[in-house]
């Protein structure tokens, strides 16, 4: 975003230093202070403030710019502070402000909108002021009441633009600036003469020298390409040296992946000038755009001519005038310094071949620039002998739509971690696998033709055909990074003469979207800790475009299928509900007039089945599990609605059936059942009773979730009309499927058990009786013999069930097929078959990464309360875990818990314990305002549950019904389902304590009952 002013008060700055200590990052293990025990009267000194404002988002993204909504979604997070006294907070009230310009806002001026006070706890809504025009700039922030009525002080603004949009409504004008005449899109689609040409390789730069008439504050861009690629302006990438930043590091590959024989998407830069900036100075200057066809050249999209590019510049100026300048017949095209190598198919994603001598050219700097620049009028020369051609005017009906998520940008650097000699050349080690970028200077004979291969096999040359090319210059020189085609692997191979090259000579990046992680893990129990990292990193290399894709390399397509697996990871670990929410518009758009959906998005390729075109109504359960997004429901709702229609036109006597024409795929393609299950082999064509009992029991329970989906949106005959629908589909494929002499559905397997459950077949002792075996034979020590669809379901149900404690036993265990065995050998990241065939870096089993927050801290929503309003906190204190820490961010604010365990005094009533020490186990959990946390703590015999009270414990019995504490129920029960394998191998193990908390800060103790402690202080009364 644009650097910019705002006056700051000291109370502001302590606001968002309190704010901090309750968002993103697990806090670390601590007993509450003191302060935080005492009631109104003991308070010495100002009054804590009640509570944090925390983090603003705009349609689900932090400032955004570029947006493409003009009635965007605001929401908030809001946390009390570690300095409240006060336990079970709850906002009561809201109030949005908005202003055109930080100066407005500061005044009190909210030209845009003020919602006034609003009763209620929402945390998200829908902008309320008029509509908002193309181009505009909104600043906004909130107030807050709390039940007691206090106010939250005012907090500094943040900011979001609208991007230029197609067309203006004609109630938009632009008042806040003074020229609203500017159309909103001027600018001509262009590209080089042959861009038409068949096969085309040939990556151009474009160019237009124009003149500032006064010196500019300000620039804003729009750029729509049919292909990937790179904004220039005077010889210097877009936020990598010119002017002052205005969005953190250059975006990558831009747009990302987009279906782009139908729509491409727009994104906005934005540069503010910073001090005495000469770039930005009035005279000549040079805008530059480098192009790639990248995946405009994917066969299914059959797009005729690419790259294409069509892109708007508009300059504020300091006398308060605003100059543009967009693409149009004036611009001149050259070829550049890179040509594609190899294809851009699955299997052959190939690269790019750089010619560093034209590479060093100074393509985008003016004339009177260059010469300055390399004090050489042979520069000039060179540079002049780039045959500038005229470019070629297209028009290929494309929708430019906002790009409505975080752009990619390079998030983590990679250093060289060793390099090997090879027989003719050699080969670079980089720690770990990734996807993205890799960046390499290198020495040689002059003009010679280096050959570069990215593998993720140490023994490989180049996997998957992802290799590149490097000709040195006349002096020996070159500098090689992949710019338009993305890598993933580990080791780079060299070939050629050159030079041995240094650690310092290379880098690497993993790029992916510019969103944080929103949770945090960590445990003493290394095997698990070093699983969760993979998983989530293994994700991080596979969001990189846009859209989940189900390996960066070999195939780089958005399964459907695949997703199901990176859904609660990708949902549940990482800020990316901007992204889950352009994907799933990306689906709608691929639907077909009759409701089907393709099995892969956006590049809609590869094999599949309903069960992969399901991820729709999938995508949109998890999203409003874990967000109560109702904006984002709604929007994906005539999707699924449409899809499960379109099945019905497939059923017969209530059973589905194959497609027999399918418009994607050929027809063996498109009737899978639960891919690469151990043993399996995934060529083999499926029409069986198995794969028609998977799609069958599949499609049954996405009907049953779209009914609770329609409840939630209040579609009330809908739902209706689901649930009935759901029981008949059940019923019959039931009668069909069941196998009354093998107790089974089909066959006595894994996978036929889950989708039993499920889909909700038979009646309820039956599936209890289902999964009573399928928990047997885990706790028996039986390995995992489920495919892609199978584990997700096992994961999915073992964790409903809390049963945490058998996926903990399968995430540990080494024989081959298991989790552990992925990591094997030097693998960082879970590959694509439990053999180890395929790919390296890919989706299949990224279900797993639910364990660590759901499974070990046992942090999971509840559907009759989404988005964490409710939610249960089932913590695995034993199982050898020792210790544990996380935390994850809510549409309330961040849950945090951990556990240690803390040596404590016995109480001094006599006796020969008295005095002496005890083990404990400390156990912290924050609980965010307006949300209620249910805990259960599982009790040894002679354990007991206390409550931290300053530095003593009291029974935390004392405090039930006290609001201040926020403890509004404690129940002492049975064995708790969780707590089964426990109670085998930890003897005395028998019961479990369910607390019923309010917000706040809490600290417990599981420990013997005569620990040290003291009557608990006097209610406050309040």
């Amino acid at each position: 975003m644009a650097t910019r002013s705002t006056p700051l008060l000291p109370l502001l700055a302590l606001l968002l230093a309190l704010a901090s200590l309750q968002c993103g990052a697990a806090q670390e293990s601590r007993a509450l202070p003191a302060a935080a025990q005492r009631s109104d009267e003991e308070f010495d000194g100002p009054r804590p403030l009640p509570f944090a404002l925390c983090e603003l988002r705009c349609e689900r993204q932090r400032e955004p710019i570029g947006i493409g909504a003009r009635r965007p979604l605001l929401s908030w997070l809001a946390s009390t502070t570690s300095a409240d006294p006060w336990r079970d907070r709850r906002i009561t009230a809201w109030r949005v402000v908005a202003a055109s310009t930080p100066e407005r806002f500061a005044a009190g001026d909210f030209d845009r909108w003020d919602s006034g006070r609003v009763e209620g706890d929402a945390t998200a809504v829908r902008w309320g002021g008029a509509l908002l025009p193309s181009r505009s700039q909104v600043w906004w922030s909130v107030e807050l009441w709390n039940e007691r009525g206090e106010r939250s002080f005012g907090y500094p603004p943040e900011r979001f633009t609208v991007g230029l949009l197609e067309a203006v409504a004609p109630d938009a004008t632009d008042d806040a600036t003074p020229d609203a005449t500017i159309e909103a899109w001027s600018a001509r689609w262009i590209g080089a003469a042959d861009a038409a040409t068949p096969q085309r390789t040939v990556s151009p730069w474009l160019t237009l020298d124009f003149e500032l008439p006064a010196d500019a504050r300000r620039v804003r861009a729009w750029v729509a390409s049919l292909g990937s690629h790179q904004l220039w302006i005077d010889g210097a990438r877009w936020n990598e040296e010119w002017i002052a930043p205005g969005g953190g590091s250059p975006v990558e590959f831009a747009p990302g992946m987009v279906d782009f024989s139908q729509r491409t998407r727009v994104v906005e830069y934005e540069a503010e000038r910073a001090g005495a900036t000469p770039q930005l100075d009035a005279g000549p200057h040079r805008l530059g755009l480098w192009l790639h066809s990248a995946f405009a050249r994917h066969a299914p999209f059959q797009v005729a001519a690419h790259p294409l590019v069509r892109a708007q510049f508009e300059f504020e100026l300091v006398d308060g005038r605003r100059f543009t300048v967009a693409t149009g017949p004036q611009w001149r095209a050259t070829p550049s310094s890179i040509t594609a190598v190899g294809g851009f198919e699955p299997g052959d994603y190939g690269g790019e071949r750089i010619d560093a001598a034209r590479d060093s050219l100074p393509w985008c700097l003016p004339q009177a620039s260059a010469r300055r620049a390399t004090g050489s009028r042979d520069a000039i020369v060179d540079a002049s002998a780039l045959d500038w051609q005229p470019v070629a005017l297209f028009d290929p009906q494309l929708a430019t739509l906002a790009l409505d998520a975080p752009p990619d940008r390079r998030r983590e650097s990679l250093a060289v971690v060793a390099i090997e000699a090879l027989p003719e050349g050699w080969r670079i080690d980089f720690g770990k696998a990734f996807n993205g970028q890799v960046a390499i200077e290198l020495c040689g004979t002059p003009h010679a033709l280096v050959t570069l291969g990215l593998a993720e096999r140490r023994d490989e040359e180049a996997s998957w055909g992802q290799r590149g090319e490097l000709v040195l210059d006349g002096e020996g020189r070159g500098a090689f990074v992949n710019r338009f085609t993305p890598w993933a692997g580990r080791w780079l191979t060299l070939r050629g003469a050159i030079e041995a090259p240094e650690e310092d000579d290379a880098e690497a990046w993993l790029v992916r979207p510019d969103f944080e992680a929103n949770s945090s893990f960590a445990c003493s129990d290394a095997a698990l800790q070093r699983l969760d990292e993979a998983a989530a990193w293994t994700w991080e290399c596979l969001v990189l475009g846009g859209a989940p894709q189900d390996c960066p390399h070999r195939e780089r397509l958005g399964y459907g299928g695949d997703a199901h697996a990176t859904l609660a990871l990708g949902l549940g670990r990482f800020d990316s509900a901007a992204l889950y929410a352009r994907w799933m518009d990306d689906w709608a758009a691929l639907q077909a007039a009759d409701g089907d959906l393709p099995f892969s998005c956006p590049t809609y390729a590869g094999g599949g089945g309903p069960a992969w075109s399901g991820l729709v109504v999938q995508l949109a359960w998890e999203q409003w599990l874990r967000t109560a997004d109702r904006d984002a429901l709604e929007h994906a709702w005539p999707t699924l609605a449409r899809w499960l229609a379109h099945l019905e036109t497939r059923t017969r006597d209530g059973l589905l059936q194959p497609d027999p024409a399918p418009k994607w795929v050929l027809a063996e393609l498109a009737w899978l059942d639960d891919w690469l299950a151990p043993g399996s082999d995934p060529r083999a064509s499926r029409f069986d009773d198995k794969s028609a009992f998977f799609q069958n029991a599949y499609r049954v329970g996405c009907v049953r979730r779209a009914a609770e989906l329609a409840r939630a949106l209040q579609r009330d005959d809908e739902a209706a009309a689901l649930a009935r629908r759901g029981d008949e589909l059940a019923a019959a494929v039931h009668a069909r499927f069941w196998n009354e002499a093998r107790g089974a559905w089909v066959t006595r397997s894994t996978v036929n058990a889950l989708l039993g459950l499920f889909a909700e077949l038979g009646d309820a002792p039956l599936r209890e009786a289902q999964f009573a075996k399928l928990a047997a034979r885990f706790e028996g020590g039986a390995r995992i013999d489920t495919g892609l669809h199978g584990t997700w379901l096992l994961v999915r149900e073992l964790l409903a069930r809390d049963r945490a404690d058998l996926l903990v036993a399968l995430a540990r265990q080494e024989e081959v097929p298991s989790f552990q065995g992925l990591l094997a050998g030097d693998a960082t990241t879970l590959g694509e078959t439990w053999e180890g065939r395929f790919s390296r870096i890919h989706a299949c089993w990224l279900s797993i990464g639910a364990l660590a927050t759901e499974g070990v801290l046992g942090v999971r929503p509840r559907l009759a309360t989404p988005g964490y309003r409710e939610f249960d906190v089932v913590p695995l204190l034993d199982h050898g875990i020792e210790e544990a820490r996380g935390s994850i961010t809510t549409p309330h604010g961040a849950i945090a818990l951990s556990w240690e365990a803390r040596e404590a005094r016995r109480e001094a009533t006599g006796g020969a314990a008295a005095g002496a020490t005890a083990t404990a186990q400390m156990v912290h959990l924050d609980v965010p305002i307006g949300a209620t946390a249910h805990l259960v703590i599982p009790l040894r015999d002679g354990d007991e549950l206390q409550l931290v009270d300053g530095k003593f414990v009291v029974p935390i019995e004392t405090r039930v019904g006290d609001r201040g504490y926020g403890i509004r129920r404690v129940v002492q029960r049975p064995r708790h389902p969780a707590f089964k394998v426990a109670d085998r191998k930890v003897a005395g193990q028998l019961h479990h304590v369910a607390v019923e908390l309010g917000s706040g800060h809490y600290d417990f103790v599981r420990g013997p009952p005569e620990l040290e402690r003291r009557p608990p202080p006097a209610k406050s009364g309040r």
